[in-house]
C-alpha cells in the first residue's frame, strides 16, 4: 500500500502530463496486473467515470424494463441499453454488473412483498 503522501505526489505528477502519457501509463499498469484483478479495477475505473444521475438513469431503465418482463438476463439487458442509448460497447462489461444488482434488488423487493 502506497502512503497517503507518496500516492498524492504521484497523482499530481500524472496530472500534468499529456495525455498521451497518461493512457500509456495506465496501459502498462493494467497490463502488469493478473487477469482476474484487471479486469476489476478496469470496472472500477469505468465506474467512477459515470456520473451519478447517469448511472440513476440506466438503473431506472433497466429496473423498469426488468419489471415487465424478469426473464431477462442481464448481459442481454445490457446489450439492450448499449444499443438503444448509443453508448459505447465498451462500457457494457459494467453495464452488465448494473444490470445484476438491479435483478436482485427487484427480486429482493418482489420476495419481501410477498411475506
Amino acid at each position: 500500500m502506497i502512503p497517503e503522501r507518496k500516492h498524492k505526489r504521484i497523482v499530481t505528477q500524472i496530472k500534468y502530463l499529456p495525455l498521451e502519457d497518461i493512457k500509456k501509463i495506465f496501459k502498462d499498469v493494467l497490463e502488469t496486473l493478473p487477469e482476474k484483478d484487471r479486469k476489476k479495477v478496469f470496472l472500477d475505473l469505468i465506474g467512477t467515470a459515470i456520473s451519478q444521475a447517469k448511472y440513476a438513469r440506466i438503473k431506472t431503465w433497466m429496473a423498469n424494463k426488468l419489471k415487465k418482463d424478469m426473464s431477462i438476463r442481464p448481459l442481454v439487458l445490457a446489450k439492450m441499453y448499449v444499443y438503444y442509448s448509443g453508448m459505447d460497447i465498451r462500457m457494457k462489461p459494467l453495464l452488465i454488473k448494473i444490470a445484476r444488482n438491479v435483478k436482485e434488488s427487484i427480486r429482493k423487493k418482489q420476495k419481501r412483498s410477498e411475506f
